[in-house]
């Protein structure tokens, strides 16, 4: 019965056609392919059969994941959250681990692999606050462990359903989160570079 709920939950409201912000991290396994902002869900390694899906639940700190798999297996679903403390590995096509997931607070961060398995100190942050009523996914790139320096701030990226960029650059690469001036806009026509000061 969870898993149905959950699945209900993943895969709602998909009718209305929006442009996915395709996002990727220079120099760790996201350079390609990319990760992908896709209506408030996050999806790493899309299309590939090692996809995994993830979004914020509705209440508490959660935040659900579902990765397909080809019939007759089931997908593979479930929730993390910082009580109780549980991690997500993600791996890549070779089923070489690439990630750790996990939830501090309201965020979900995706701490990022070296080849060999240990910590890069490279870090994505998905928060999901709400403003002006609106849901919005909020994504912060980190290039070190160390928040406090400015240099391992990387780019930020919200998603706002209904925003309209005005005088805005649009965006048709891949929003680099290790780019330390990035800041950007999502929204169903696309991705823009944001004017913030």
């Amino acid at each position: 019965m969870f898993d149905l709920l959950l699945l209900l939950l993943l895969h709602a409201n998909r009718s209305q056609a929006c442009e996915a912000a395709h996002l990727k991290f220079e120099g760790t396994s996201f350079e390609r392919p990319e990760i992908q902002i896709d209506k408030q869900r996050i999806y790493f390694f899309r299309g590939e059969k090692t996809q995994v899906e993830v979004m914020h639940a509705a209440k508490g700190e959660q935040w659900c994941y579902l990765s397909p798999r080809k019939a007759p297996q089931k997908p593979v679903s479930g929730c993390i959250g910082a009580k109780p403390k549980r991690t997500l590995i993600l791996r890549d096509s070779s089923r070489r681990a690439v990630a750790k997931l996990k939830v501090l607070g309201d965020s979900l961060y995706a701490s990022l692999l070296e080849v060999d398995g240990k910590a890069s100190g490279k870090r994505i942050q998905f928060t999901q606050v709400k403003e002006e009523g609106e849901r919005v996914l909020e994504v912060h790139g980190w290039n070190c462990p160390n928040p406090k320096f400015l240099s391992c701030l990387g780019a930020e990226l919200k998603t706002l359903p209904n925003y309209v960029p005005v005088n805005e650059v649009t965006v048709r690469e891949p929003v680099d989160l290790a780019n330390s001036l990035g800041h950007y806009r999502a929204s169903c026509s696309g991705v823009s570079e944001a004017n913030v000061k």
